[in-house]
């Protein structure tokens, strides 16, 4: 599949929530069963399985890797990684735009609602962290690694933003292709939600 196919394909799998969200639990959570992901996921295996196959079929997720423990069967998915490096950044902002109204909006719902998933996760993560790990945890914040913020800002403002983030974003995206770091673990999520009157402030 070229990357055109491929960028479609994910754009179209992302305005589905059930399918977003089961991408953002294996890449946050690494090889993991339907059952599993059900219970971060908070539904039922039955809403997952018609999801995860169609992400095999579109070869989104790696078939299910079989363990059989004495009479009992375990299925481990896990995501296809060389699918998703296939797409580069302009290529998935193509394919955003070239979806219809609809289709576009569904997707940017489908991406929100996901946040909540990944936050949950996070939130489990420190919740199960004993006393060395947030003495660990304080220093970092001491040292001014964490960023915990939430901000309303006015048109002017929100642009300047959105153009040092922009840059933050690309250079970052550099950053990344030239390294060979397995399985990263650190966490950046940048979501900016612009009030659909700032066209008329852009120049």
């Amino acid at each position: 599949m070229n990357s055109k196919d491929r960028g479609m394909t994910l754009a179209n799998s992302f305005k589905n929530p059930t399918k977003l969200e089961i991408v953002t639990v294996l890449i946050q959570k690494g090889k993991m069963t339907v059952t599993q992901m059900s219970r971060i996921i908070g539904t039922t295996k039955s809403n997952l399985y018609q999801a995860i196959a169609e992400l095999v079929s579109d070869g989104l997720v790696n078939p299910p890797e079989v363990k059989v423990t004495k009479n009992y069967v375990e299925k481990f998915y896990t995501i296809n990684e060389q699918a998703f490096s296939e797409v580069s950044a302009e290529e998935w902002k193509e394919r955003m735009l070239s979806l219809s109204t609809d289709d576009l909006r569904d997707l940017v719902v489908s991406f929100l609602l996901t946040q909540s998933v990944i936050m949950k996760i996070m939130a489990e993560e420190f919740n199960m962290s004993g006393d060395p790990a947030m003495e660990n945890f304080r220093e970092i914040f001491k040292r001014g690694f964490l960023f915990l913020s939430y901000s309303k800002l006015s048109n002017d403002s929100y642009i300047k933003a959105a153009s040092i983030l922009k840059t933050v974003e690309s250079t970052l995206s550099e950053s990344e292709k030239q390294d060979s770091t397995k399985n990263p673990k650190n966490m950046l999520l940048i979501v900016g939600i612009p009030s659909l009157d700032i066209l008329r402030f852009m120049k």
